[in-house]
């Protein structure tokens, strides 16, 4: 999503900490989360976060919700800022008080102030073979073989779950991945995109 913050510099370090620190997290959680959007395309293509990204994205699929309050509450614990985004009403395959996403940031001078990085936890719900989300106000979906099982990727001495047949996942939303686009608009660029 549109932030006005580039993972530059000192973001970059502060984007670097926030994403393994979340993921380990989320692993002590027993969540699976997986890189995903320019998170995963800056790692997987150039062992790096994109310095013209805006924010860090993970995914996790809807059938790890019942472990979602937990994982809220140890963030707040960990000193992050969590702001949860629900489905305000029924569209296939969501349903009314569903979580959409989870918005994350540091917290500083007890929570009064927030970090300039945003990592965003979309959440996906299963349909028709396919696996769903939204962005923004658009609704996005990928074939579900991406998400039956996971591979691994090393960054920064880190092992992060990315989706299975990563190539083949880039391709469906990127088109040519290999390609650095550094002006992408997630909410019209993204082929996923229904």
């Amino acid at each position: 999503m549109a932030y006005d913050v580039k993972l530059e510099g000192k973001n970059m370090k502060i984007a670097e900490r926030m994403l393994k620190n979340i993921v380990t997290i989320c692993k002590n959680c027993n969540i699976n989360s997986s890189l995903e959007a320019g998170t995963l395309l800056g790692i997987f293509r150039e062992n790096r976060l994109l310095p013209w990204d805006n924010d860090l994205d993970l995914s996790v699929l809807s059938n790890e919700s019942n472990k979602f309050e937990n994982l809220i509450k140890t963030l707040k614990k960990s000193n992050y800022r969590v702001k949860v985004r629900y489905f305000l009403k029924d569209s296939a395959p969501f349903k009314k008080g569903d979580i959409r996403v989870i918005k994350i940031r540091e917290s500083f001078f007890l929570g009064l102030i927030k970090g300039n990085i945003c990592l965003e936890i979309f959440v996906l719900y299963p349909m028709d073979n396919k696996f769903y989300w939204k962005v923004g106000n658009k609704k996005a979906c990928v074939p579900d073989k991406f998400f039956k099982s996971y591979s691994k990727i090393n960054f920064q001495n880190q092992k992060y779950l990315i989706p299975k047949h990563t190539a083949d996942y880039l391709k469906y939303r990127y088109g040519d991945w290999n390609k650095q686009k550094r002006k992408w608009d997630s909410l019209n660029d993204d082929l996923s995109l229904e």
